[in-house]
């Protein structure tokens, strides 16, 4: 167990094997705040039951992941901050390899200098894209899960957008971190996740695809807010750019339903330029 880190992990639908990652991150963390968007009651009672440091915090609807982040986040605060000094984060389907996952971790930020957040190396749980470790080195951005940033540096840069609601979250609050003076980075330690519901093969690449619609929508929607604002480097803009040109024919030709594919796109281009000027900064 690590006494130092709080962990923050959000349910939305989850399967029932949660309950062993929750148990296997809370076996390495101070406690575990458990923000819940949607679950089975039966399954949130065992949860409560089984894992003793897990405390449940229950929205009346789904909040969005951004914003129940925020919300673990403010809670860790308000009772935590005196008694730990790092907020780690988990998605549902994520689980932690190893007893020193958060030793390996924590040690980047004291070798290295201004550490805004460090993440952990993903290994796919469908095999299809297991990534190998490069050794602790300095990135652009690491994915929301699995990832520790010290109290004080969330202070600093500030919370989880919620403009955004899923999607770029993680990608957003790093650019942010950046652009006021801290590194991210990369750590040895490794965590089993899932990658996009499967993997497909369109024209030259093969790459993580969500079937889900609704996470079609907010992935471009997303993508063109990220693109507008300022203090994103525009080396990143025109990388992501060109990962937009490249998912929005992948999601219309691969669909099961192109009208609906077809309508949740240009949902998405309509709810951006309408509301160019709201989404030109964070909000939390």
């Amino acid at each position: 167990m690590n006494k130092n880190v709080v962990s923050i992990i959000v349910l939305y639908a989850p399967e029932k094997e949660v309950r062993y990652n929750i148990e296997a991150i809370a076996q390495l963390s101070y406690k575990v705040i458990v923000v819940v968007n949607q679950c089975e009651e039966g399954l949130l009672s065992q949860i409560v039951t089984e894992i003793p440091k897990a405390l449940i915090i229950k929205n009346d609807y789904n909040i969005g992941l951004s914003k129940a982040l925020n919300t673990g986040i403010k809670y860790a605060l308000e009772h935590y901050a005196n008694e730990v000094s790092y907020l780690a984060f988990f998605d549902q389907d994520s689980l932690p390899i190893g007893e020193d996952f958060f030793d390996r971790m924590l040690s980047v930020f004291q070798k290295e200098e201004k550490v805004g957040s460090v993440g952990a190396v993903v290994v796919d749980k469908k095999g299809a894209s297991a990534a190998s470790s490069l050794g602790v080195h300095r990135v652009e951005t690491i994915i929301t899960s699995g990832s520790v940033i010290p109290i004080g540096v969330l202070r600093e840069v500030g919370l989880m957008d919620e403009t955004l609601f899923i999607d770029y979250i993680d990608y957003e609050w790093c650019l942010r971190a950046i652009q006021k003076g801290y590194s991210i980075y990369l750590s040895d330690s490794k965590m089993q996740h899932n990658m996009g519901d499967v993997f497909v093969k369109f024209l030259w690449m093969k790459k993580p695809y969500h079937k889900n619609k609704i996470r079609q929508y907010y992935i471009v929607r997303n993508g063109l807010i990220m693109l507008g604002r300022e203090y994103i480097g525009w080396k990143w803009k025109c990388k992501h750019f060109l990962k937009l040109l490249y998912r929005i024919p992948m999601y219309y030709f691969l669909s099961d339903d192109k009208k609906t594919t077809f309508q949740n796109i240009k949902q998405a281009f309509n709810d951006y330029f309408r509301n160019k000027k709201l989404y030109a900064n964070y909000q939390y």
